[in-house]
């Protein structure tokens, strides 16, 4: 496995890439082993409830955001990107379970470019997000 440095960051067009430049060196110039984006809102009533569940839990307070730069070692020590399609919320959660050391880094967001495949529809984009929500609760206890 080549590279020190594993980012996600969402295909639909929300992040800037000057964020992601930015991310990049918080992770290359700290000691940090996860560096997580942090949105000044959240769209979603689901998603709030989600991050006051991870902010009590774990001191994260947007763990939905899509934009996070995890080190080599994160990955290698968990050993597995993500088992429940839940944009690497549980390599984070398990990251900050085992003491990895996180740097949260506000991030900007700009209108979707295109139409999402379920937030067109509230509910049903509240649903994901709880069963993100809970399938994180049962799978990182």
């Amino acid at each position: 496995m080549s590279g020190d440095i594993f980012v996600t960051f969402d295909a639909d067009g929300q992040h800037n890439f000057e964020d992601l430049k930015k991310i990049i060196s918080v992770k290359k110039n700290t000691d940090a082993d996860l560096v997580i984006g942090q949105r000044k809102t959240t769209k979603h009533f689901a998603e709030k409830i989600f991050s006051a569940y991870t902010n009590f839990i774990y001191g994260i307070e947007d763990p939905l955001c899509g934009l996070k730069a995890y080190s080599k070692d994160v990955y290698l020590s968990i050993g597995y990107f993500d088992k429940i399609k839940s944009i690497g919320t549980q390599l984070m959660i398990e990251a900050v379970k085992k003491g990895f050391k996180i740097k949260v880094m506000p991030v900007s967001i700009n209108e979707r470019e295109d139409s999402s495949r379920f937030y067109f529809n509230q509910w049903k984009a509240n649903c994901k997000i709880f069963m993100a929500m809970i399938r994180i609760i049962l799978l990182t206890k």
